[in-house]
């Protein structure tokens, strides 16, 4: 009955959606059937007559694919040169179409074990079956389906003539063979590379050579080629690549669209830049694309964008010397797409973006590197300026109100495509060298109208949010060089809009860090916390520095601390930056901090809390800890501004603070250690680094030795089964480990100092001698501190004796 159904598809030409579904249904059940053992030896013996009366008959040409084709090209690409035929299942539920059902089935059966010999009898004579014997059976049996029945029974199907008619028998016939070689993408593989070779050759480029191919056929080679861009022959690349560049720009013919045939050749140019196949020449590759940008189809130009992106990630060095001159001309092209704002942008627009970023990435990229084709250091800073320029004119466009619409408050330019937007801005800024292009390039209104979106912004998702993070990092470095006078506090702006103060670039940013602390993935939170040492250095230097410090201490303090109250392990590894970030605020503006921190909940004073979490960091063995010189010096200037707090207001007089002064002690004494260490280590390496060079030969030579010694150890060992169960229980805890570390926090070290300011040029070593001197002795005679410690602490300051006897 099933097959029945199936063959149906072979006598209804215009079938009702529910028909089709039907009939889809039908090609998943048997393609279900046929994963199990006992379903091949069900339906291998019908192989033929499904291939024949059900499979094919669905791949060929009707007269809905024309009328689809061109009254609704979308729709025919998406029914009828699907992009996931090669994810071949029995298990598929999400086809829907009778073809794409038929394309499934079809890939399962290639690849399975052959018919039993009888259903081959059409295709081998009787006497040679006579003299081949059971041998000769047992041989058939063993092949796959797809070498001894549906590669011979496709090649029934020739190649039709130049300028065959569009509705002719062969045209019909071929259309459906060509959709039958692309569904077998995992059959393909798995033969010698040669066999793929002669299929494209003598079977599918040869349509290119036509003067006048049928472009139904056309868009089905190239999805073919697209298919099997992950496997073609290295010596077909040239040949197919300029094959699919020309099938990518061919015009429409007489009242026939084929778009359908621009958009598979884009695919498929995708597919095979996408395999790591670089062109000689990449200039007709990126005329045609940023051509095709320039279509009345928005999705045909937002094709083409793409295409664009994906020669700019794939081209890299190759593609420098074009990139200036292609950025303008995309611009040029997004200004005919942009909508008047608050509209939100359309696909194209976001594609044009992407392909922006992309292209501009590996023009930034190419400046790291010493051997670029950009050698000339005028032709850097000339591209440099060149697209500086043009990213600035294009955000003005999307993101700036013209002055007839600036009265009207409630206009503001929509979020979309945030993360390659967040790019742009990124390289601008960093392309900025001189302060006569802040105003030239109209940076502050451009950063107050994106800081704007991103206060909004809730979507926490790492490839989203990362290009908002890396323009923050630029942001704040134009800050330091060239100060942008309204970073702080945004302009009035001027009649007739309403005399509301704006939000500042300043306060955008703020508020998506803060956010980000407070409810943002583990890893972004990282970040925040790394901007908010960033930020806070920044609004330091500033004119009103006053009044701003204050306020960005209590907005981040605030969100650091309702994060880590919500840890349920306060020493996890998200703790870190959490605990550190407040530090670095308790140190500049300590009353606005313990203000925040003095505000109590269940858990009891948060500054007691937090307090508690800063010692347990810097004097646990275990755990995330403090290690670079940065994070050391914020930690020693805390804790010697929370000692002389809690001595100097008389706080000692409950036990909980007496603890917390002791705790104190101690890590001052611990961290004044660690960073001497950490010193004389550094200079140590200044000094040596060849005699370091020469001992690391000595000492891999002498590992290479210990580790083949090991592995002869390693082989006399076998595992045993109490070993075994052991490790496997190591490995459960590890995985519900794995699962709080991403919750809270996991890994995400970088190694990179934090920006502690002037700190970082601060010796701080004679504050803490001041306040040993003082308190040393006191404390010695109260037993706040430990021997170990002490004479640890002695031993790296040899002058230090005299404060503790």
């Amino acid at each position: 009955m099933l097959l029945d159904i199936a063959a149906k598809a072979a006598y209804v030409m215009d079938l009702h959606p529910l028909q089709e579904r039907v009939i889809s249904s039908a090609f998943d059940t048997i393609s279900n059937i046929l994963e199990t053992g006992p379903g091949w030896r069900l339906i291998a013996t019908h192989f033929s007559s499904l291939l024949e009366k059900a499979i094919f008959p669905a791949l060929k040409l009707k007269e809905k694919d024309i009328v689809d084709w061109n009254e609704d090209p979308e729709e025919y690409l998406r029914k009828n040169l699907p992009s996931d035929v090669d994810d071949t299942s029995g298990w598929r539920d999400d086809l829907y179409t009778p073809r794409k059902s038929a394309l499934n089935l079809l890939g399962l059966i290639s690849t399975s074990k052959g018919p039993p010999s009888p259903v081959l009898s059409n295709g081998v004579s009787s006497a040679k079956r006579k003299k081949a014997g059971k041998n000769s059976r047992r041989k058939d049996a063993q092949g796959t389906a797809g070498e001894l029945l549906i590669v011979p029974f496709l090649s029934r199907f020739s190649v039709p003539p130049d300028n065959c008619p569009l509705t002719s028998e062969s045209v019909i016939n071929y259309y459906g063979a060509l959709l039958a070689y692309g569904g077998l993408q995992q059959f393909f593989k798995a033969q010698r590379p040669e066999h793929l070779q002669m299929l494209l050759l003598n079977r599918v480029l040869c349509l290119y050579r036509m003067t006048f191919p049928s472009p139904f056929l056309l868009a089905n080679a190239n999805w073919v080629i697209g298919q099997f861009a992950s496997c073609v022959p290295e010596e077909l690349n040239k040949e197919i690549y300029d094959a699919l560049l020309k099938a990518f720009q061919a015009p429409d013919v007489a009242d026939l669209t084929w778009r359908p045939v621009r958009t598979s050749a884009a695919a498929a140019l995708t597919a095979l830049l996408e395999e790591e196949y670089k062109p000689v020449e990449w200039l007709p590759l990126l005329q045609a694309a940023v051509n095709g940008g320039k279509s009345h189809d928005n999705d045909e130009a937002s094709l083409a964008f793409r295409v664009l992106g994906t020669a700019a990630d794939v081209g890299e060095e190759d593609i420098l010397p074009h990139l200036p001159a292609i950025i303008s001309a995309v611009k040029a092209e997004l200004y005919n797409h942009i909508p008047s704002i608050p509209e939100p942008w359309p696909q194209v627009v976001e594609s044009g973006f992407s392909a922006l970023a992309a292209m501009t990435h590996t023009w930034d990229a190419s400046g790291m590197e010493e051997d670029g084709k950009i050698t000339s250091e005028t032709d850097w800073e000339k591209g440099c300026f060149a697209i500086g320029s043009t990213i600035s004119e294009l955000l003005q466009q999307a993101w700036l109100l013209r002055p007839e619409e600036s009265a009207n408050q409630d206009l503001s330019p929509p979020p979309s495509c945030l993360n390659d937007a967040s790019a742009l801005v990124a390289v601008m800024c960093k392309y900025v060298n001189e302060s006569d292009l802040i105003l030239k390039w109209k940076i502050e209104e451009i950063l107050q109208a994106w800081s704007d979106l991103i206060a909004e912004w809730s979507a926490w998702d790492e490839e989203e949010d990362l290009a908002v993070f890396d323009a923050m990092k630029e942001i704040i470095l134009l800050q330091g060089k060239h100060p942008l006078p309204h970073f702080a506090v945004a302009p009035i702006p001027p009649p007739p809009a309403a005399p509301v103060q704006p939000r500042s670039i300043l306060e955008g940013m703020t508020t998506f860090i803060s956010c980000a602390i407070e409810t943002a993935y583990a890893a972004a939170t990282w970040r925040a916390c790394r901007l908010g040492h960033s930020l806070l250095h920044v609004s330091l230097v500033s004119f009103e520095s006053e009044e701003i410090t204050p306020v960005l201490s209590v907005r981040f303090t605030q969100a650091a601390i309702h994060r880590f109250m919500n840890l349920n392990d306060c020493r996890a590894p998200l703790s870190k930056p959490l605990v550190l970030l407040i530090a670095a605020f308790y140190f500049c503006s300590s009353s606005a901090v313990a203000q925040v921190l003095s505000e109590t909940d269940v858990s009891g004073s948060r500054l007691l809390v937090w307090s508690e979490a800063l010692t347990d960091l810097i004097l646990s063995e275990e755990g995330p800890g403090v290690a670079l010189e940065s994070e050391l010096k914020i930690c020693v200037a805390v804790t010697l501004r929370m000692l002389e707090d809690l001595c100097s207001q008389n706080l000692l007089q409950d036990s909980k603070m007496v603890g917390l002064r002791n705790k104190l002690a101690s890590s001052l004494l611990k961290l004044s250690v660690l960073l001497k260490e950490l010193q004389d280590a550094e200079d140590e390496s200044k000094d040596g680094d060849m005699d370091s060079e020469e001992g690391d030969t000595e000492t891999e030579e002498d590992d290479d030795d210990d580790d083949d010694e090991d592995s002869e150890d390693d082989d006399k060992l076998e595992e045993t089964e109490d070993q075994f169960l052991e490790r496997y229980a190591r490995r459960a805890q590890e995985l519900e480990e794995e699962a709080l570390d991403e919750a809270e926090g996991g890994d995400e070290e970088d190694g990179c100092e934090l920006e502690i300011g002037v700190l970082s040029l601060t010796d701080q070593m004679p504050s803490v001698y001041s306040f040993l001197q003082k308190y040393g002795k006191q404390w010695m005679n109260e037993s706040a501190l430990s021997h170990e410690l002490v004479r640890e602490f002695m031993d790296n300051f040899s002058d230090s004796a005299r404060f503790f006897h």
